[in-house]
């Protein structure tokens, strides 16, 4: 299976409640050796959970964190063979010590999958979800197993695992991916193509998380391919075209989410946005106007049709717009700084210096609440279609 290890979060290392309790020089080991992995130190994570377990042999919950740090370094490893085999003994020792430890089964099942010994990885995926971990792990377990099953020709169980992984997670790419290919291997032409549309729209919006725009765009594309009324793949692949610049392409995207979607206030919200950049700023209020229509108490709207009005010069228009953003939104930094250049413009000095520090005391001035032309908060935002 290409690749299996990339979904493990590797990073996650984990602060094992145990029974009994450690000394001193362990339990600082212990920490640092977490600290250091979530630094990304993994060969020094690597010799802190070693010293813990010099000083604390029977500690399951280092060698797993350790088998951890191993399976964080196979990628980069000179001899990725022995790095997987000393992971894979972490976890089997950890498991040893304490078989309640689902973290560990699930691991080793990923290891297992990525090295082609599928059956040991379904027994250990199916021991993970006996345990009933956290929907992280439980959710990819039956991805996996389900894949696995496929692999071997166990079609009703396979189509099990997945559904329920799906359900568990409806943002498992892999998931609608590997159940697409199932349904086509049945001859479900229609669900096999629904599946992968999904699969692409999900991968095209993680893509998307990680500015990788042009992948991004790439995905989207095959799922609008597959299901032309695809309004949210539409939506995100707009927002990918702007941040490539391609401001265009994005209007069409988004002149076609409208479409699909009639009351889909982001877009219009966000095609208002582009036709100001563009210089079209009648056409870009005409749209705020229709994005507060159908959501009244969209702060974001309101502050852009704001800066419309202040392009335009049209003070009061754009104070009562700015006010109507902070009234929905009190901790609207730059919606306080614009108000203030309004007043400022219109001889109120006073209201102007309160808005300034207003405006500088708002964490979102910094980095929250960032308005709505930042790809990165609208790809991590669901609109309401």
């Amino acid at each position: 299976m290409k690749n299996a290890i990339k979904y493990l979060s590797v990073l996650a290392f984990f602060i094992f409640a145990t029974s009994y309790a450690l000394g001193d020089e362990a339990t600082d080991y212990m920490s640092r050796g977490i600290e250091q992995g979530q630094k990304h130190n993994l060969n020094q994570a690597i010799a802190d959970f070693t010293k813990v377990i010099e000083l604390d042999p029977n500690n399951f919950a280092a060698y797993t964190e350790r088998g951890l740090a191993k399976m964080a370094l196979v990628k980069d490893s000179k001899d990725k063979n022995a790095m997987i085999a000393s992971a894979l003994a972490d976890y089997s020792k950890a498991i040893e010590l304490n078989p309640g430890i689902p973290q560990a089964y699930y691991n080793r099942g990923v290891l297992e999958t990525g090295t082609g010994d599928f059956d040991s990885a379904i027994f250990d995926f199916s021991q993970t979800i006996a345990l009933k971990p956290e929907p992280v792990y439980l959710s990819q377990a039956y991805m996996f197993r389900g894949s696995l099953r496929g692999g071997k020709n166990e079609y009703a169980e396979a189509m099990a695992d997945l559904n329920e992984a799906i359900r568990l997670n409806p943002r498992l790419a892999k998931a609608f991916q590997w159940r697409g290919d199932l349904k086509q291997r049945k001859a479900d032409k229609s669900g096999a193509a629904a599946d992968h549309c999904e699969a692409y729209l999900l991968g095209g919006i993680e893509e998307g998380e990680h500015r990788q725009f042009s992948a991004s765009i790439i995905d989207l594309t095959k799922a609008i391919e597959l299901n032309p009324k695809r309004a949210l793949a539409y939506y995100y692949r707009a927002i990918a075209n702007r941040e490539q610049g391609n401001l265009d392409a994005a209007m069409d995207d988004f002149a076609k989410t409208i479409e699909l979607v009639p009351d889909a206030s982001e877009a219009y919200n966000a095609l208002g946005d582009l036709k100001k950049v563009k210089g079209d700023l009648d056409g870009a209020i005409a749209d705020f106007n229709k994005a507060i229509q159908i959501k009244p108490d969209f702060a974001n709207a309101y502050y852009n049709r704001g800066n419309a009005e202040y392009a335009k010069h049209e003070l009061d228009g754009a104070l009562a717009d700015y006010s109507k953003a902070i009234e929905l939104k009190p901790k609207f930094g730059k919606a306080y700084y614009n108000r203030g250049l309004v007043e400022k413009d219109k001889g109120d000095l006073v209201g102007a210096k309160s808005d300034f520090s207003l405006a500088s005391e708002s964490l979102d001035l910094i980095k929250v609440d960032r308005p709505p032309s930042d790809g990165l908060d609208m790809f991590k935002t669901k609109p309401r279609f």
